[in-house]
């Protein structure tokens, strides 16, 4: 079996293509970085304290309960009788939106299964600003408000 031929090196040919890169005679490169000046990342000017103070998002449970850990866990229980402290990992959205739609009274007397689907589906319904919300409201009380 034959091996394949290696491709000459074509000339004119560039890693980082100029703006206009459809000319083929154009060989400029392209500019380089500021390194005087910031680079901003993100588009939304509101800080995440002004959004998770200023949000109209109501909880169906204080907030404290959201986010401390359970004491009813498989991990808590563990943690009780062997006398340790772990640390639980760090909830995510998805887990305080969960536990906060859990609490509502449409879903008592249902079986955990359902309701993690039920909310799931309600989930990727909600609105993007929603899950940004859950996010920032997370990082601020787990972080800041503590």
């Amino acid at each position: 079996m034959k091996r394949p031929r290696r491709q000459k090196h074509k000339k004119n040919m560039h890693v980082f293509r100029s703006p206009n890169y459809m000319n083929k005679n154009d060989n400029i490169a392209p500019n380089p970085p500021q390194p005087n000046k910031g680079l901003c990342l993100h588009t939304n000017a509101n800080t995440d304290e002004e959004l998770v103070r200023n949000s109209t998002y109501k909880f169906n449970s204080s907030v404290e309960t959201l986010i401390n850990d359970s004491e009813t866990s498989r991990f808590a229980v563990y943690n009780r009788k062997n006398g340790v402290k772990k640390v639980p990992r760090r909830q995510n959205a998805w887990i305080i939106y969960r536990r906060d739609k859990s609490i509502s009274p449409e879903f008592a007397g249902t079986p955990s299964k359902f309701i993690s689907k039920d909310i799931a589906k309600m989930w990727d319904n909600e609105k993007k600003e929603t899950s940004d919300f859950m996010d920032k409201f997370l990082w601020y009380m787990c972080y800041f408000n503590s």
